[in-house]
């Protein structure tokens, strides 16, 4: 399997299970401080489905009041699935991917992840 780069961190390819393509980033060396990045895609009778999950485990770095260190403090979890009809040409599907990747890249969707703020 490969490794997929994330802001400077490599997720590393495990392998298949069930149908799902698993990426561990391990740089913590702490196993409650593991980042996963899942991948699949599904063939439905009149959709293909393609789905990825990227979860992002925040942990306590010290010993404090507020718990012990490597304890999970909270998690961000990002869920990007595209659906497409099943008679979709590779075009359409390029044409989509370019959409997404220029979405990524706009200031409304960066404001809406650092600032929390409503695309306008």
């Amino acid at each position: 399997m490969s490794t997929i780069v994330l802001n400077s961190l490599n997720y590393v390819g495990t392998g298949i299970l069930n149908g799902v393509s698993y990426f561990y980033e391990r740089a913590s060396g702490l196993v409650n401080a593991f980042s996963v990045l899942t991948g699949r895609v599904n063939y439905g009778t009149t959709k293909t489905t393609v789905a990825y999950k990227l979860t992002v485990p925040i942990v306590q770095e010290d010993d404090s009041a507020c718990g012990c260190a490597g304890e999970v403090v909270r998690t961000t979890i990002v869920d990007i699935s595209v659906r497409f009809d099943r008679s979709a040409t590779s075009a359409e599907r390029a044409d989509v991917l370019a959409r997404v990747q220029d979405l990524v890249a706009t200031t409304q969707f960066e404001s809406s992840i650092i600032n929390l703020a409503q695309p306008e």
